[in-house]
Protein backbone atom coordinates (compact mmCIF):
# COMPACT_ATOMS: atom_id res chain seq x y z
CA UNK A 1 0.00 0.00 0.00
CA UNK A 2 2.86 2.54 0.45
CA UNK A 3 3.33 3.00 -3.22
CA UNK A 4 -0.80 3.65 -3.62
CA UNK A 5 -0.57 7.41 -2.42
CA UNK A 6 0.23 9.04 -5.63
CA UNK A 7 -3.18 7.16 -6.46
CA UNK A 8 -5.37 9.17 -4.54
CA UNK A 9 -6.40 11.99 -7.08
CA UNK A 10 -7.09 9.54 -9.16
CA UNK A 11 -9.20 7.88 -6.71
CA UNK A 12 -11.16 11.07 -6.03
CA UNK A 13 -12.14 11.25 -8.83
CA UNK A 14 -13.47 7.39 -9.01
CA UNK A 15 -14.41 6.79 -5.69
CA UNK A 16 -16.74 10.25 -5.95
CA UNK A 17 -19.21 8.85 -8.19
CA UNK A 18 -19.53 5.60 -6.08
CA UNK A 19 -20.95 4.26 -2.83
CA UNK A 20 -20.61 5.72 0.25
CA UNK A 21 -17.67 3.48 1.44
CA UNK A 22 -19.40 2.44 4.12
CA UNK A 23 -18.20 -1.31 4.55
CA UNK A 24 -20.33 -3.88 6.88
CA UNK A 25 -17.52 -6.17 8.07
CA UNK A 26 -20.28 -9.37 8.88
CA UNK A 27 -20.50 -9.32 4.89
CA UNK A 28 -16.51 -10.15 4.50
CA UNK A 29 -16.33 -13.87 6.03
CA UNK A 30 -12.82 -16.05 5.93
CA UNK A 31 -15.06 -18.70 3.48
CA UNK A 32 -15.07 -15.64 0.68
CA UNK A 33 -12.36 -16.67 -2.12
CA UNK A 34 -9.95 -13.47 -3.08
CA UNK A 35 -12.25 -12.61 -6.10
CA UNK A 36 -15.25 -12.73 -4.22
CA UNK A 37 -14.02 -9.92 -1.94
CA UNK A 38 -12.17 -8.05 -4.27
CA UNK A 39 -16.09 -7.84 -5.82
CA UNK A 40 -17.80 -7.33 -2.92
CA UNK A 41 -15.50 -4.61 -0.92
CA UNK A 42 -15.49 -2.76 -4.62
CA UNK A 43 -19.16 -2.86 -4.50
CA UNK A 44 -19.42 -1.31 -1.01
CA UNK A 45 -16.50 1.43 -1.48
CA UNK A 46 -16.53 2.03 -5.32
CA UNK A 47 -13.37 1.26 -5.83
CA UNK A 48 -12.74 -0.31 -9.11
CA UNK A 49 -12.32 -4.26 -8.47
CA UNK A 50 -9.25 -4.09 -11.38
CA UNK A 51 -7.83 -1.53 -8.84
CA UNK A 52 -8.17 -3.85 -5.59
CA UNK A 53 -6.90 -6.57 -7.74
CA UNK A 54 -3.93 -4.82 -9.17
CA UNK A 55 -2.30 -3.64 -5.91
CA UNK A 56 -3.10 -7.30 -4.45
CA UNK A 57 -0.83 -8.34 -7.18
CA UNK A 58 1.58 -6.12 -7.14
CA UNK A 59 1.70 -5.97 -3.52
CA UNK A 60 1.29 -9.86 -2.86
CA UNK A 61 0.90 -11.77 -5.58
CA UNK A 62 -2.55 -12.24 -4.78
CA UNK A 63 -1.53 -14.54 -1.32
CA UNK A 64 -2.76 -13.13 2.40
CA UNK A 65 0.30 -11.49 4.45
CA UNK A 66 0.76 -12.57 7.88
CA UNK A 67 3.09 -10.98 10.15
CA UNK A 68 5.46 -14.59 10.57
CA UNK A 69 6.04 -14.14 7.32
CA UNK A 70 8.28 -11.27 8.08
CA UNK A 71 10.36 -12.64 11.42
CA UNK A 72 13.64 -12.22 8.71
CA UNK A 73 12.67 -8.57 8.17
CA UNK A 74 12.43 -7.05 11.39
CA UNK A 75 13.30 -3.92 9.89
CA UNK A 76 9.79 -4.00 8.18
CA UNK A 77 6.07 -3.55 9.40
CA UNK A 78 4.28 -6.08 9.33
CA UNK A 79 1.99 -6.79 6.32
CA UNK A 80 -1.82 -8.23 6.72
CA UNK A 81 -3.88 -9.61 3.83
CA UNK A 82 -3.36 -9.45 0.16
CA UNK A 83 -3.39 -5.38 -0.47
CA UNK A 84 -0.43 -5.89 2.50
CA UNK A 85 -2.16 -2.89 5.41
CA UNK A 86 0.93 -2.05 7.26
CA UNK A 87 1.22 -0.29 10.66
CA UNK A 88 3.71 3.19 10.55
CA UNK A 89 7.08 2.58 10.65
CA UNK A 90 7.89 5.61 10.60
CA UNK A 91 7.00 6.68 6.91
CA UNK A 92 4.05 6.14 4.88
CA UNK A 93 0.50 5.96 6.12
CA UNK A 94 -0.32 3.68 8.88
CA UNK A 95 -2.94 1.42 6.83
CA UNK A 96 -3.51 -0.70 9.30
CA UNK A 97 -4.55 1.40 11.75
CA UNK A 98 -6.61 3.16 9.47
CA UNK A 99 -8.64 0.07 8.26
CA UNK A 100 -9.40 -1.01 11.63
CA UNK A 101 -10.91 2.41 12.74
CA UNK A 102 -12.85 2.46 9.42
CA UNK A 103 -14.30 -1.12 9.97
CA UNK A 104 -14.53 -0.85 13.73
CA UNK A 105 -12.98 -4.38 13.92
CA UNK A 106 -9.01 -5.10 16.01
CA UNK A 107 -5.64 -5.71 13.95
CA UNK A 108 -6.07 -9.67 14.86
CA UNK A 109 -9.46 -10.00 12.99
CA UNK A 110 -7.79 -8.10 9.71
CA UNK A 111 -4.61 -10.44 10.31
CA UNK A 112 -7.03 -13.67 10.58
CA UNK A 113 -9.39 -13.24 7.64
CA UNK A 114 -7.79 -12.17 4.38
CA UNK A 115 -11.33 -11.11 2.75
CA UNK A 116 -11.87 -8.40 5.68
CA UNK A 117 -8.27 -7.26 4.94
CA UNK A 118 -9.47 -6.44 1.41
CA UNK A 119 -12.05 -5.20 2.52
CA UNK A 120 -10.01 -2.99 5.34
CA UNK A 121 -7.50 -1.87 2.25
CA UNK A 122 -10.65 -0.81 -0.42
CA UNK A 123 -11.77 1.34 3.13
CA UNK A 124 -8.61 3.08 3.19
CA UNK A 125 -8.34 3.39 -0.18
CA UNK A 126 -11.81 5.28 -0.38
CA UNK A 127 -11.09 7.29 2.60
CA UNK A 128 -7.84 9.01 0.63
CA UNK A 129 -10.18 9.41 -2.33
CA UNK A 130 -12.61 11.38 -0.77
Amino acid sequence: MRRLLPLAALLAAVVSCGPDGHVDPAHFTASLSLTEALQRASDETGVPRDLLAAVAWSESRFTAASPEAHEDHVHMAPEVGPLHLRAASGRGVDTLSRATALLGVREEALAQNPSLAVAGAAAVLAALGR
